[in-house]
């Protein structure tokens, strides 16, 4: 799906017009996940969350996904369809987090996985401090493993670390 939205930077105060094509998951495939979302903010929706709010969530997108090194990154997605576990009746999802740093043309693998075991949620973010990382562009790949259907999926999606 093609996708018009405008998002406001605000220690900038600029706002930013952007077009996007959006994956949808099928979701009759099973267990799948959502594209990944470069935010600004994400966490439980208030009274006032208006257009940022997905589900339960609010999830306001950060401007042309790049973050500053004094910023947290902050990355968002949705779990589809992850079985139900009967002794809790909770998913049970375990993602990892796998960073790759373009240099010279090259996607090479940066840092550390950030994992995280037994997830229940429907959705998952990451926030993560990125002071020492190098400024550039970055791809992100999450694999996630569904421990109830042992089910897999993985999701990929891109950010950028710019200069303060």
């Amino acid at each position: 799906y093609a996708v018009r939205y405008a998002v406001k930077d605000g220690p900038r105060d600029e706002i930013f017009d952007r077009s996007a094509l959006l994956g949808v998951p099928e979701l009759s495939r099973g267990f799948s996940t959502s594209s990944i979302v470069p935010a600004e903010q994400f966490g439980p929706a208030g009274p006032g969350a208006g257009k940022f709010q997905v589900g339960s969530e609010e999830v306001v997108p950060k401007a042309g996904g790049v973050f500053r090194r004094s910023e947290l990154l902050r990355l968002y997605l949705q779990v589809y369809d992850a079985a139900i576990a009967p002794e809790t009746s909770m998913p049970r999802v375990d993602v990892v987090f796998r960073f790759y740093r373009s240099v010279n043309g090259s996607r090479k693998r940066y840092g550390r996985p950030c994992s995280v075991r037994g997830a229940v949620g429907a959705s998952m973010g990451l926030a993560l401090p990125i002071g020492d990382w190098p400024t550039g562009p970055y791809r992100v790949v999450v694999e996630l493993h569904d421990r109830v259907s042992d089910g897999r999926t993985t999701t990929e999606g891109s950010f950028s670390i710019g200069a303060e």
